[in-house]
């Protein structure tokens, strides 16, 4: 088995799974398409994500990505797919930033997630790099054990994971048929990143660090 190649999940799936409280009054970071508030939940089944997307009786369950940093979210969203040496994106196109905004939100309830972090994926037999520090290639699969995460285990809300790229903190997907919008508030800071210097620096700062290029073009 070499590492990036992903097993299916075990079935049946462990009854006992790691998991942790996210505070009410956490605030979250956000990066997503301009045309949507800040707290929606995307329905879309059309393109692949980490753990998404995920089905329950035929249907696509709306799931929303955050992070616990704009700089995690910046990489999580931008950077997902650097490689740390060779291959991998080493060019980010301008027309993958234009239209994108940036926001935070606060929870209003505490919420359950399952942890995949090191130990967690110890206890699954898996490493990280089969799971969370996969490759885009590997979504197809590492989308099946959040669908068999919220099969098996009706009382988490979503899944925690540590970010690759972002400094090592955490990074969330919620389930958004046990997760409503209104359990995000929106903390007023939308942004559109193209408008915002700031947060572009950050950007070209995150590029940097890992060798990327960043083509400015015409936004």
């Amino acid at each position: 088995m070499t590492t990036n190649r992903v097993p299916p999940p075990p079935v049946p799936f462990p009854a006992t799974i790691n998991w942790t409280l996210l505070p009410s009054g956490t605030e979250l970071h956000r990066i997503y398409p301009e045309q949507v508030p800040g707290n929606a939940f995307s329905t879309s089944a059309d393109k692949l994500h980490r753990f998404s997307p995920i089905f329950a009786a035929g249907q696509a369950v709306p799931v929303l990505y955050a992070c616990s940093s704009v700089e995690v979210a910046i990489h999580e969203t931008f950077f997902f797919d650097a490689a740390d040496r060779g291959g991998g994106i080493r060019v980010l196109r301008a027309k993958a930033i234009e239209g994108k905004c940036y926001s935070s939100c606060s929870t209003r309830r505490t919420l359950r997630l399952a942890t995949l972090h090191a130990a967690a994926l110890a206890r699954f037999g898996l490493s990280a790099e089969q799971l969370t520090r996969s490759p885009s290639a590997c979504y197809a699969h590492t989308a099946r054990w959040a669908e068999a995460i919220h099969a098996n285990h009706p009382k988490i809300e979503g899944i925690e994971w540590t970010s690759l790229r972002g400094a090592r903190e955490p990074a969330f997907m919620l389930f958004g048929d046990r997760v409503a919008q209104e359990d995000l508030i929106p903390l007023g800071n939308e942004t559109l990143i193209r408008s915002c210097a700031a947060l572009y620096a950050q950007i070209l700062a995150g590029a940097a660090r890992l060798g990327v290029r960043v083509h400015r073009g015409a936004m």
